[in-house]
């Protein structure tokens, strides 16, 4: 995290603590991040802090507590926050301002923190976490690197690149004073030794097997299915990972549910009731399930898996032309050399039309993948316009094989317009392959690849050596080396609702299924809820969820805000916006076209403060080993310093001081 501050005079605005306070239940984290400050100084301060986020986390609720005053934030549009907290800056109001800049970096804004007072903010939000091999991973970044800004940003200019773009959404006039003003907190970093701690309570649905962090030293006591872990202070220079697994080792599944008419409130979002002049929980109308179907822990020894078949989807576009295209090469280089006899293979290109290597998908012989590699290296030399669509059509047009599991792994630097279509095709086709991306070249689209990963219920894969090439490859087979279930099925035996994915992808040992929906009416204890269909090595496989049976824990209301933000993820990848802006204001979520407010209505400065900028270098952590010399007192961005692109120092003014991340976990 790094932050400025917009105040003559003013030498650090000291971090008095910070601690984060984590509860799991079972794969559900509910987490609060709370920290103090003080503003010693004779003046109102205004800043801005940039944190880490992951792209999984729902933020739900901020409350800024003002000396014996508490305000909790309100979600407005994001335009509407920016001009509000404008508003109550200029009118001599204590504000802060909650913003996402990207699926992964928020910004608190805060304003007017009187001379002499302390400020404690507490930011809550909720995380799915994932299985891998059978053991959770709890992530929590504590520091975001510098970054090189473009010159659209800090310039103000009307013609933002597309990643800009898509980033804010379809924010209009979005680059304002706010922007410019986080902009700085993006560049200006210096070296400093910020501390944290961290309390997490597991509770399992069964008993908790083994909990490890391989980052940080880190004490704790296992009770069955409870487990305490503490964290003392360190120095935020690092990552945080928690791993854990439960004991088992058969295929598992699961059910976690909301009901509101059981909830308590306590985890709901605090809305203001003007006719009470109160702060009240917004409890859900609606009923929510999350239903999970976990691989077994691994056996590598005695594992059975279903056949595999690949079809790469090769991009031999003019863009691709020369270095992109020797790295696809690599690329399908490396893939042949880890696919086995058992697998199938086959081969599309596409530019202007597409060709196939084969009407049907060929058995993985070492004769067969020669042959295959020298149509490559042949076809390769033509070019043409990017049809992306043709050639992922023209995969889905090979007849499938019963029980195979199928991956299909598109090569591209993805210099198209037309991801949301890509998406939408991957997301009507996930129960007919499985879909994976690799972006090429120095400057690919990674928009494509992280939406093809997030609506693929995959990974992304960056190539830009050939060095890259092999680590990528080698990850990727990781991935797909072990294919459980295929042809999966789901029936509901309740009524369900918008339950996404709605499409269901193959059951790898590394990847569990997980599905989430709304729901009506009763649910009946110690009956089948759910019948999951599928083919495993064995042949046909059947799992039914009871809520007995399954992994439930008493009634979850943060389930809510998972489903909501899983929504908001797919809308903003299909780019439908006002969707994502809808969704985000009726489940009080921060997105990047929604934001939360909280503004000390019933306090103003005497003399609202009339903010003159200077530039004075005080510490701020980050990454161990990034950069390889100290940035302290530093407030220069010049290439030669931070290796972060040409920047004019001069073109803003601003104080950067000591400041620890508001918001942690978030992968």
């Amino acid at each position: 995290p790094h932050a400025i501050v917009f105040t003559p005079n003013i030498a650090s605005f000291p971090l008095v603590s910070t601690h984060v306070d984590v509860t799991i239940s079972g794969i559900v984290s509910n987490n609060r991040i709370s920290q103090l400050y003080t503003n010693p100084s004779e003046y109102p301060i205004e800043g801005v802090y940039v944190f880490p986020a992951s792209t999984r986390a729902r933020v739900h609720a901020m409350q800024m507590f003002v000396e014996d005053r508490i305000i909790a934030a309100s979600i407005f549009p994001a335009d509407e926050a920016e001009d509000l907290y404008e508003e109550a800056i200029e009118n001599g109001q204590t504000a802060t301002l909650l913003e996402m800049d990207t699926p992964n970096v928020y910004s608190l804004l805060f304003g007017n923190i009187m001379p002499n007072s302390t400020l404690r903010v507490e930011i809550f939000y909720t995380e799915m976490l994932v299985a891998s091999y059978g053991s959770y991973e709890f992530f929590y970044p504590t520091v975001v690197a510098p970054r090189f800004s473009p010159d659209y940003l800090k310039n103000n200019s009307d013609t933002d690149p597309d990643t800009f773009k898509r980033s804010q959404g379809n924010r209009k006039g979005y680059v304002r004073r706010v922007s410019i003003r986080k902009n700085d907190a993006f560049i200006k970093r210096t070296v400093g030794d910020t501390t944290w701690s961290m309390s997490i309570d597991i509770k399992g649905h069964t008993e908790i097997a083994n909990i490890h962090s391989s980052t940080h030293n880190i004490s704790f006591d296992i009770d069955g299915n409870y487990a305490a872990i503490e964290l003392p202070s360190v120095v935020a220079d690092g990552d945080f990972l928690l791993e854990y697994s439960f004991v088992g080792n058969s295929i598992q599944t699961g059910m976690l549910i909301y009901d509101p008419d059981n909830d308590t409130g306590e985890n709901s979002p605090l809305i203001w009731n003007e006719e009470k002049d109160i702060f009240e929980f917004d409890i859900s109308t609606d009923k929510f399930f999350t239903a999970i179907i976990q691989p077994p822990v691994l056996d590598r020894d005695n594992i059975k898996i279903v056949p595999r078949e690949f079809i790469f989807i090769i991009d031999v576009s003019g863009s691709m032309v020369g270095f992109p295209k020797e790295l696809s090469y690599d690329i399908m280089e490396q893939a042949v050399s880890k696919i086995t006899e058992n697998d199938y293979i086959n081969v599309i290109t596409f530019a202007g039309y597409s060709e196939t290597y084969n009407e049907t998908s060929v058995k993985a012989t070492k004769n067969n993948l020669d042959k295959i590699l020298k149509w490559l290296e042949e076809d390769l030399e033509r070019s043409g316009t990017t049809h992306i669509l043709t050639g992922l059509q023209k995969a889905a047009d090979i007849k499938r094989m019963d029980g195979v599991s199928r991956s299909s792994i598109l090569l591209t630097d993805g210099l198209v317009s037309t991801e949301s279509n890509v998406f939408e095709f991957i997301e009507n086709n996930l129960d007919q392959s499985n879909y994976f991306c690799f972006v090429i070249g120095s400057s690919p689209n990674r928009y494509l690849s992280e939406g093809v990963a997030r609506i693929g219920r995959g990974e992304e894969f960056e190539v830009k050596s050939e060095s890259d090439a092999i680590e990528k490859v080698d990850r990727f087979f990781e991935l797909v080396r072990y294919p459980l279930l295929t042809d999966i099925i789901v029936e509901y035996e309740f009524e369900v609702d918008q339950v996404i994915p709605s499409t269901i992808p193959d059951l790898l040992a590394n990847r569990p299924i997980v599905i989430h929906g709304k729901y009506s009416g009763e649910i009946p204890i110690g009956k089948d809820l759910i019948k999951i269909f599928g083919v495993s090595y064995d042949g046909p496989w059947l799992g039914v969820v009871r809520i007995e049976k399954g992994i439930y824990l008493e009634n979850n209301p943060l389930l809510k805000f998972i489903w909501a933000g899983d929504q908001i993820d797919r809308y903003r990848f299909l780019g439908e916006f006002d969707k994502v802006e809808e969704l985000g204001l009726e489940y009080h979520l921060v997105t990047d076209m929604t934001s939360f407010l909280a503004v000390d209505v019933k306090y103003e400065s005497a003399t609202p403060y009339d903010f003159n900028l200077i530039d004075i270098g005080t510490p701020v952590p980050i990454p161990t080993g990034s950069f390889g010399k100290s940035l302290e007192n530093t407030t220069s961005n010049s290439e030669e310093e931070y290796d972060l692109g040409n920047e004019d120092p001069s073109s803003s003014v601003t104080l950067i001081i000591t400041i620890l991340s508001l918001l942690g976990l978030w992968l």
